[in-house]
Order: C-alpha cells, then structure tokens, then sequence
C-alpha cells in the first residue's frame, strides 16, 4: 500500500477510533471490503444496525472525497479500490 493508502487508512482509523492491521486492509480491495472491516471492528451486526453500517459507509466515502475529491456516486460499495486510486496519478493527488 502507498503513502496515500496508508494516510486514509490513518483518517479512517483516528474517525472510528480503532486500530486497522497491515494484513486486514491488505485484504480490502473494494470500499466495501473496507466498510465490512471498520462494521467488524466496531461489532457491527449488519442485519440489526443498518444505519450504522450505513453510517459507516458514508464517513469512508467522505474520506475519500475529503482527500481525493471527485464524484460521490463513483463511491460504492462494489467499486475496485484500483478504480477509487489510480496508480497513475496518485503521488499527484
């Protein structure tokens, strides 16, 4: 994971103040995949706490568009992180 990759996982981390593993967000590869994992940390039981999960995701996707800007609706919970950051581009950005 590169410097911009880890300076989110850090604002995502100080946001739900919880501790995320190089080998956890290793694993993530979608933004779903990322808001799965903050829902496990914080004991998140999908099926009862829909609007925390929901919660969840909308604190990971103003992250991302805090540091990265772009659209919102590219944000979603099937999207490639490759696709959220680009290589090319992303010590620019």
């Amino acid at each position: 994971m590169g410097l911009d990759g880890v300076e989110i996982i850090m604002s995502l981390e100080e946001t739900f103040g919880l501790e995320l593993s190089d080998e956890e967000t290793g694993n993530c590869h979608t933004a779903g995949d990322i808001t799965r994992l903050i829902q496990s940390k914080l004991n998140v039981d999908q099926g009862q706490s829909a609007c925390l999960s929901q919660a969840a995701f909308h604190l990971c996707r103003k992250s991302y568009l805090d540091l990265w800007g772009g659209n919102r609706n590219d944000f979603r919970l099937g999207t490639p992180l490759r696709t959220l950051f680009p290589r090319e581009g992303r010590r620019d950005a």
